[in-house]
Formats: structure tokens, sequence, C-alpha cells
């Protein structure tokens, strides 16, 4: 299996220096988004201010 990569799941506001964290599915895996915190805070991207948004349950 492919390692997974921030890349894979980031999107960034150019314009207003915005970072977003998007995903397939309402629910993303918590090891999943603690891996792509882990690899932007090695990248010195500053996380702090992400905030996650909860998506319903179907």
């Amino acid at each position: 299996m492919n390692e997974l990569r921030a890349t894979d799941y980031l999107k960034t506001g150019f314009s207003t220096g915005s970072l977003f964290v998007l995903s397939r599915t309402p629910q993303m895996d918590e090891a999943l988004y603690q891996s792509l915190l882990a690899q932007l805070e090695e990248k010195q991207i500053d996380t702090s201010n992400l905030t996650r948004t909860l998506q319903p349950e179907f």
C-alpha cells in the first residue's frame, strides 16, 4: 500500500492563506488526521488554528 501523504488531503487558499484538510468521507479516521497534522508540523506549518468541522453521521 502506498504511504498516505498530507498533500493527498490538503488544499490551500492562496489568496487568504487558508489551509483545509478535506476528506472524501463524512468522518476522517482519527489516526489519519493526526498523521496529516504531524506531517504538516514536520514541514513547520502552523496547525494551531485548524478547526475541525464535525459532520453528521448518516
